[in-house]
């Protein structure tokens, strides 16, 4: 049985496609695709779906009609973000240059299911409790482990306003 997804365009190979995105201004730049948020943060590469890069960046297109798209869609139209500067771009310009946007050629691979999947070697978690009863209880002074629900009853008196 052959499942097809839209989202994820296959090769003949088991090749796709992505968009790596790459904010280089000094502010995150939010936006959602089919009711996901999307955060594209200050220089943390992202890679997101054809599909994504094309609503919110207008990805793939001439580079002035991306730019175009890009200021659009964020809102990049204020008085402030048209005027010219001294290097004579306007402010969105400027910021629309900051971002670097690269389609990235996946390729999956078969594997047996067979055979296990390697641990991270990396990955040192320490040495494990080998029960329950070796983990301490943290206690508050004054309570003993007794017959209540909580397990924990306090020697305190009750405070009683009047």
């Amino acid at each position: 049985m052959a499942t097809d997804f839209p989202s994820i365009r296959l090769g003949q190979s088991g090749r796709f496609q992505m968009v790596r995105v790459t904010n280089r201004n000094s502010f995150p730049l939010i936006d959602r695709f089919d009711g996901v948020p999307y955060e594209f943060k200050p220089n943390e590469p992202l890679s997101i779906a054809m599909e994504v890069a094309t609503h919110v960046f207008g990805w793939p297109a001439e580079p002035e009609l991306m730019r175009l798209h890009i200021a659009k869609r964020f809102g990049w139209n204020t008085p402030d973000d048209i005027k010219r500067g001294d290097d004579g771009k306007m402010r969105w310009e400027t910021w629309v240059d900051n971002l670097h946007i690269e389609p990235v050629h996946m390729e999956l691979v078969e594997r047996d299911p067979s055979a296990p999947i390697p641990a991270d070697p990396s990955a040192d978690d320490g040495p494990m409790a080998e029960t329950q009863s070796e983990v301490p209880i943290p206690l508050a002074e004054g309570t003993e482990v007794g017959g209540t629900r909580g397990g924990v009853r306090s020697k305190a008196p009750r405070r009683v306003d009047v």
